[in-house]
């Protein structure tokens, strides 16, 4: 994720003097890229350590972090010229490969083999996912059945913590989050993490906080920036990472020969 998308995640948490850092980092990128945190923090008519706060607030260690980050956004970004509908649709579809492309970059070989070896050895394996991450819970598990492995979707946020404080250390429960945000998927982590299951966290958010409490941790790209003319979603990028992870897991289960004779012939 970008310094934008990870002021957008806490901008609810922000006090009256974050916001107001916040409306000046956002108008003012570029000064920001080169300015120090005494600079800064003399514009934005707050303390230095104000200042720091919000950039931790947003995920960073620090000012320089943070900077250095929204140095690297500019660099990425590029402007659009948008002109007929044919350059419209052109542009759309270049956009979505790129970030297609993107996902082997952090989704590699060696943590789809670690997925694969803990969904293999999982007793039980519960996917959640809220509104739309709930349509791609639903997909992950209809995939996994394909394969012959069970596991349960959990796509109602009232379930949630009741299904989470079911489990163990021999279970496996995957949460698929774009941002690692949502309160209730952050509660049942928590409740995941107390009763030792095993925890993997598919995200966009770089930044996540729960470093210490999850096993695994597999990001897919997110796109860098949004066009007031095109509307992106993040899902399809998630689907994408989801098919990919699902391949490997054939392929290991071929090779494992853990398979039966009822393997869809699209694995093979």
């Amino acid at each position: 994720m970008n310094p934008l998308q990870h002021i957008e995640l806490h901008k609810d948490e922000f006090t009256k003097s974050e916001l107001i850092i916040m409306d000046y980092v956002l108008n003012n990128l570029k000064e920001i890229s080169t300015n120090a945190i005494s600079s800064t923090a003399e514009k934005c008519n707050v303390s230095k350590s104000a200042l720091l706060r919000f950039c931790q607030k947003c995920g960073y260690k620090g000012y320089s972090e943070f900077k250095y980050e929204i140095s690297r956004y500019l660099l990425s970004t590029v402007n659009l010229e948008l002109g007929d509908s044919d350059n419209k649709a052109e542009t759309f579809v270049k956009m979505y490969s790129e970030q297609i492309n993107n996902i082997p970059n952090t989704v590699t070989s060696q943590l789809m083999m670690k997925l694969s070896e803990i969904i293999i050895s999982a007793r039980k394996i519960k996917i959640f996912g809220v509104h739309e991450t709930g349509l791609a819970a639903t997909y992950f598990t209809y995939r996994l059945a394909n394969l012959g492995v069970d596991s349960e979707a959990i796509t109602y946020p009232s379930l949630f913590v009741e299904k989470a404080y079911m489990g163990n250390k021999d279970d496996l429960h995957i949460f698929l989050s774009l941002s690692a945000e949502t309160p209730v998927i952050k509660e049942t982590i928590e409740y995941s993490y107390e009763n030792n299951c095993y925890i993997v966290l598919i995200t966009q958010n770089d930044l996540h906080k729960f470093v210490d409490k999850v096993d695994l941790t597999i990001l897919f790209p997110t796109f860098k920036y949004q066009h007031q003319n095109i509307f992106l979603d993040s899902q399809s990028l998630l689907f994408v990472t989801i098919d990919l992870l699902i391949n490997n897991l054939a392929s290991k289960l071929i090779e494992e020969s853990l398979f039966n004779d009822q393997l869809p012939t699209s694995f093979i």
